[in-house]
């Protein structure tokens, strides 16, 4: 239940603002659209600028095969859209160049599936960049030099020489490659962007560069700490429990080390005379295989993570840690109306305990959660957690402990709790207050409770899909679908695709209605094909 971490590690992606077809918006709306939004949902479609002439349209594939896809762009000074590009079915990124400097451009896919057009997404703007004061650098492992002038011909080589040159409002590109180090993060981020001037860390469009731990040397792949106005995106994070031995790592009980208590990303403000972390985001990274958590919150605020695949953390350190851990925020200004942190489209897998958490005395694992939030004291701002998909996960598939102020709408937890002494159930609420789970699917296994709302006050859990298990805590409603088979596609537990919704399920079209849309879901597809949004993670459409 408690995670701690030396490191700060924040991972963050660019936000695209919708495009209007029959109001067009002004100059200034748009500048203000193209800085990074907490609260904003990711798109289908991107648009990356590169330079002050190149622009490249990124797309996600629409779930029917398509034909072919046309490229559409336009100018703000006019209402038509030009063709730019017709490409074949299997295309998802299209490099649009010679265009004019510091401009912003308006960008439509659209995608031709079987006989019929649809636009993947509403239209997006990118700004070209400007030459007399560049804005976008570039990284490769594999042919960069930290000499070069970090041009995407002559890129930079090492993460932490681009974190030296990069002021508020840059980003750096990162190319396909291995980025290692054997400091104590392999980036270690302590500088500041501003609110109107983000600092960006994001892969070039269409590769996937990985960031790998050393053992007994990174307690961190990428570290934030005391940092603000952070975004990280794109990454593979490798970790290196397969190099753990279990008996060394239970000789460090008390006394970790990098070997079994490494994550992959860390975001931490941990010291009370130093500022708090805060507006960081990090997406569309795949985080695996770390000996202590996947991604680890200590002591910020105002933190998104959005479409991250978690997998197979948490084995082997004595902090007890979890897939996705926020563990001891801190309020940062007095709102306590918004969400100020966001846990959104994560899908959270197989991370679980063999170790003890040492630092408290306890004899067996208590954590390996998919998500947990941890120990908010006087924390005042509210959480939403939505639209995750948790399975599989030696701990419950979420867990608030010590914990308030939280949303849990839209989830899908199957088969968590593998470890008998943690044995709680899918969604759990433990010592906390004010907190709502709302039109989740819980799927429990045989010899486990659904959840557990112990020691809690003004807990509600309604119009929840619930199955198996062997009790279920009500909190004094009747609205909950108990003993009832979400009918899942394929719900063996092996693939997360498989936990779409086949044609007969009751969690189509059956939200409850009572609280706000959860917007697009898990693989970005439009929610509310029917009358309501479906209960759970994924739409059926």
């Amino acid at each position: 239940m408690r995670y701690f971490s030396f490191l700060a590690f924040v991972y963050i992606g660019s936000v695209s603002l919708p495009g209007q077809s029959a109001e067009r918006l002004d100059q200034a709306q748009i500048e203000a659209g193209l800085k990074p939004d907490l609260a904003a949902e990711q798109k289908r479609v991107t648009a990356v600028p590169l330079s002050a002439t190149d622009i490249v349209i990124e797309w996600k594939a629409p779930k029917l095969e398509a034909e072919s896809f046309v490229i559409e762009r336009r100018s703000l000074t006019s209402d038509a859209w030009i063709s730019v590009a017709t490409l074949g079915g299997h295309a998802r990124l299209y490099r649009d160049n010679g265009l004019a400097p510091r401009t912003v451009y308006e960008y439509r896919v659209t995608a031709t599936t079987a006989g019929a057009d649809s636009v993947l997404d509403k239209s997006i703007f990118a700004k070209t960049d400007d030459p007399a004061r560049r804005t976008i650098f570039f990284v490769s492992a594999n042919t960069g030099n930290d000499n070069n002038p970090g041009t995407e011909a002559l890129p930079w080589k090492s993460l932490q020489h681009a974190h030296k040159r990069l002021q508020p409002g840059q980003t750096v590109l990162v190319k396909a490659g291995e980025y290692r180090s054997k400091n104590f993060a392999v980036l270690a981020i302590t500088n500041s962007g501003r609110p109107d001037a983000w600092i960006t860390y994001r892969n070039f469009p269409g590769q996937r560069p990985a960031i790998r731990s050393t053992v007994r040397a990174n307690w961190s792949g990428i570290d934030v700490r005391h940092a603000s106005y952070i975004v990280i995106d794109g990454f593979e994070f490798i970790g290196h429990s397969s190099e753990v031995n279990l008996k060394e790592a239970l000789a460090e009980m008390r006394k970790p080390t990098p070997y079994a208590s490494s994550s992959g990303i860390s975001v931490e403000s941990r010291d009370l005379k130093k500022p708090i972390a805060h507006h960081v985001i990090i997406r569309n990274n795949y985080i695996h295989d770390h000996p202590l958590a996947g991604i680890g919150i200590n002591g910020a605020d105002y933190v998104t993570l959005d479409n991250n695949r978690v997998a197979y953390n948490s084995r082997f350190s004595s902090y007890g840690g979890s897939g996705i851990s926020i563990l001891v925020p801190r309020d940062s200004d007095k709102n306590t109306t918004a969400y100020k942190f966001i846990v959104r489209n994560n899908v959270s897998k197989g991370n679980s305990n063999e170790v003890a958490c040492g630092c408290y005395g306890y004899k067996q694992p208590t954590d390996g959660n998919g998500i947990i939030l941890d120990s908010y004291k006087a924390y005042k701002g509210r959480t939403l957690i939505a639209n995750n998909l948790v399975y599989n996960n030696g701990g419950r598939g979420m867990h608030i402990f010590h914990a308030g102020n939280a949303d849990v709408f839209f989830n899908t937890s199957v088969r968590n709790s593998k470890i008998a002494i943690t044995g709680d159930g899918e969604i759990t609420v433990v010592e906390s207050k004010n907190v709502r789970v709302r039109d989740n699917i819980m799927v429990a296994r045989d010899d486990r409770p659904v959840n557990s709302t112990r020691k809690s006050q003004n807990v509600d859990f309604s119009y929840n899909i619930v199955s198996g298990g062997t009790r279920f805590a009500a909190t004094n409603n009747d609205t909950n679908r108990l003993d009832t088979d979400p009918l899942f596609v394929n719900g063996d537990g092996s693939q997360s695709a498989g936990f779409a919704l086949r044609p007969d399920s009751p969690a189509i079209d059956s939200a409850s209605g009572t609280v706000p849309s959860p917007g697009n879901d898990l693989y970005l597809g439009a929610r509310g094909q029917g009358s309501l949004a479906d209960v759970g993670a994924l739409e059926s459409n």
